[in-house]
C-alpha cells in the first residue's frame, strides 16, 4: 500500500475482502480510526463526517 503526499483527512480503502462483501473502509487519517461501511451508504456517511 502506498501513502500519498496529498493532504486529506479521510481515505477510502477498497480491498479484496471489501469487494466480496460490497463495502469499503473509511479511515480518518488524523486519528487512525476506521470503520467498515456498506457501498450503498458511503455517500451518506461521507456527508456526515466533519471536515
Amino acid at each position: 500500500m502506498k501513502q500519498t503526499s496529498l493532504e486529506g483527512r479521510y481515505a477510502i480503502i477498497l480491498g479484496e475482502d471489501e469487494l466480496k462483501d460490497k463495502s469499503v473502509i473509511i479511515k480518518d487519517l488524523s486519528t487512525s480510526d476506521q470503520e467498515k461501511i456498506a457501498l450503498d451508504l458511503v455517500e451518506k456517511h461521507m456527508k456526515s463526517l466533519p471536515l
